[in-house]
This record gives C-alpha cells, sequence and structure tokens, in this order.
C-alpha cells in the first residue's frame, strides 16, 4: 500500500493533514503502516479528504481575501482574527466584525472575551473601525483622534493639546448636535470639571483678546 501511495506522488507532511479516512476494501487502515498491507489484485483503496473550508475577509485586517481552514481549525471567528491579524490595539478593542452584512460581533468579546461566532463556507466577515475624533476650532490642530486607552473628556484634550495656562484662553465651547456649552478654562485644566466628550464633538478654544469669529 506504501508503494501504491508513492506511485500516485506520495504523501506531504501538508497533505495527509487533509486526509480524513483511508479503507482498504471497506477497512479502516492506519497511515502510519502503510507498509504492513499488501496489495492483491482487485482489492479497492479508497482515500477520503476532508472538504474545503474558507470564508473572505474584508476591511481592516492584515491579511485580506480568501482565508482557508485546516482541517483541525476550529471553524469560527476568533480563529479567523487569530490567522489574518488585526494593525493595532484600536481596532481590537473598539472594532467591530460584520458577517455577511447582517449579524454585527464586537471584537473585543471575541478577542479578550469568552464569546466566539460559529462561521460557515464562504461567509465574507467585514473588519470596521469608527476612529474616536473631536474637531478643534480656534488652534491649529484641526481633527483630533483619541485612542481608547485615553480619557475622552474635555479637561484631558485640554490638556493633550498643550494648553496649561488659564491666562490666555477666554473660555471653552463645546458643541454638541446643535447646542452650545461653554466652560472655564481653569475648571478644565485644574482637573476641577469632568466633561465626557463625545465622537464628533467640535470644541471651540477662544484665546483672550482676540478679534475673530469661528466658523463650524
Amino acid at each position: 500500500l506504501q508503494q501504491l501511495f508513492v506511485k500516485i506522488g506520495g504523501l506531504k507532511t501538508d497533505q495527509i493533514k487533509w486526509i480524513e479516512s483511508v479503507k482498504l476494501n471497506g477497512q479502516k487502515i492506519d497511515l502510519s503502516k502503510l507498509n504492513s498491507y499488501t496489495l492483491k489484485d482487485k482489492d479497492v483503496v479508497e482515500i477520503k479528504s476532508y472538504p474545503e473550508f474558507y470564508v473572505y475577509i474584508q476591511g481592516l485586517s492584515n491579511t485580506k481575501g480568501k482565508i482557508h481552514f485546516d482541517p483541525e481549525e476550529k471553524r469560527t471567528l476568533k480563529t479567523l482574527i487569530a490567522k489574518v491579524g488585526l494593525p493595532n490595539e484600536d481596532i481590537e478593542n473598539e472594532g467591530k466584525a460584520i458577517i455577511n452584512n447582517s449579524t454585527t460581533v464586537e471584537l473585543k468579546d471575541i478577542i479578550y472575551g469568552t464569546k466566539d461566532y460559529e462561521l460557515s463556507l464562504g461567509d465574507l466577515v467585514q473588519i470596521t473601525y469608527e476612529p474616536f475624533t473631536v474637531q478643534l476650532i480656534g488652534t491649529n490642530i484641526g481633527t483630533i483622534q483619541l485612542s481608547y486607552k485615553e480619557p475622552r473628556t474635555l479637561s484631558y484634550l485640554i490638556k493633550k493639546i498643550g494648553i496649561t495656562q488659564p491666562e490666555a484662553i477666554e473660555k471653552v465651547i463645546l458643541i454638541r448636535d446643535g447646542k452650545q456649552s461653554e466652560y472655564d478654562i481653569s475648571s478644565l485644566i485644574y482637573d476641577k470639571s469632568e466633561i465626557q466628550l463625545n465622537r464628533y464633538d467640535t470644541i471651540v478654544i477662544k484665546q483672550s483678546e482676540i478679534n475673530a469669529v469661528y466658523v463650524t
């Protein structure tokens, strides 16, 4: 039987894992002992392979396209993420996986939690991430992004852009959903005001003694 496999091309290591079973005249045999089976005229050798399994992945992953799974690998989203990798921790903690444009899964629950999602042959998985950004006006910074590790507060943002002295700033205006709220710069610098930020907030830094208008 070993010579038979040699004649049909041999069995390489990466091929053996795809063989589910080999039967000689209906009896299952041990692949590690092929040389112990002697063939007779008209013997029937049946080779059964594991079916191919793959899914497609798009979006913010290190590897994209058609991803194959080995027979021993679990057909789950956790396995897929481990196989393709993600670019950074922000995506791992705040990104989402959308399966077949219908089911949305939080990536942090898969990567760091105990949840998982069973995949089916040919599934389409899209990795998405919406960064946490705010718009600053009255400075030269413009759009600023806050990592998942950073406090998403107005006080932290003021310090992040380098404002440490209140004298140069008249007031800070937070614009959200068309509404404006004014805050004293001293309370923000010295952590006396804990104002939470939302995605896409607009913050106007109005400097003292400057005759200007601010366009949002």
